[in-house]
């Protein structure tokens, strides 16, 4: 019920738009249709008959142009990622409490979720970025899980910094897919704050660089807070 009235919605405002330029292209033509077809020794009855279907033919041609309009700027939308955030039991979770074990590390499981555009795949594999999870403060070390067993070269940790190499992965689709890995969380230091999440890219000639540092910020992250508690 909600997405028909979301979809009625959006039809309603599209008319709303597509009737403006309909009406201003009516009024400078209705002169030019009422004066032919009196020519022709229409009634006026008719001729008012015949303006209404012409404005009503403006109307859908101008509610399609929007239409047009709209899918043409969503080429140029950013691709949403969703990352939630698991404990062992598959529970979603909102905090490492490292307070009582300082020393052992902790699991977590990570879902990326998204759904791309061509586009959108387009700008992705043409940059390459690279999901970059890390803590704000430094104070963890984050490394695949030992048990994790699926294609390891997607993922490395560098600099207390968590690289997924997966967004390539991801194909055009009108639905969202989802990849999940599994990693364990070291404290290295006595700090509170919470887990961050941006893109990263590797390094290659000067022109190439300056490329993706303007797509730095295209893929935009909606992140569950997890918050890790460590002092």
């Amino acid at each position: 019920m909600k997405n028909k009235i979301k979809d009625k919605s959006f039809d309603l405002v599209c008319t709303f738009l597509g009737t403006i330029p309909a009406i201003y292209t009516y009024h400078l033509s209705s002169i030019n249709i009422i004066s032919f077809f009196k020519n022709l020794g229409i009634s006026k009855h008719i001729i008012d008959i015949i303006l209404t279907a012409v404005l009503s033919f403006y109307v859908s041609v101008g509610f399609i142009i929007v239409l047009i309009f709209v899918e043409l700027l969503s080429f140029f939308k950013r691709p949403k990622v969703y990352i939630t955030f698991y404990n062992e039991a598959k529970t979603p979770i909102n905090n490492l409490d490292f307070t009582i074990e300082k020393e052992e590390p902790q699991f977590l499981s990570i879902k990326i979720e998204t759904q791309l555009r061509w586009f959108q795949k387009k700008i992705i594999d043409f940059t390459k970025p690279q999901i970059q999870i890390s803590t704000n403060a430094t104070m963890c070390k984050i490394e695949l899980d030992a048990g994790f067993t699926y294609n390891n070269s997607d993922y490395k940790s560098v600099e207390r910094k968590f690289l997924c190499d997966i967004l390539r992965d991801f194909q055009v689709s009108t639905e969202k897919a989802s990849v999940t890995v599994d990693v364990s969380v070291l404290l290295i230091k006595k700090a509170t704050g919470k887990i961050k999440v941006e893109s990263a890219f590797t390094n290659e000639n000067y022109f190439l660089n300056l490329i993706k540092k303007a797509f730095k910020y295209y893929c935009n992250y909606d992140v569950k807070p997890l918050t890790i508690r460590g002092e």
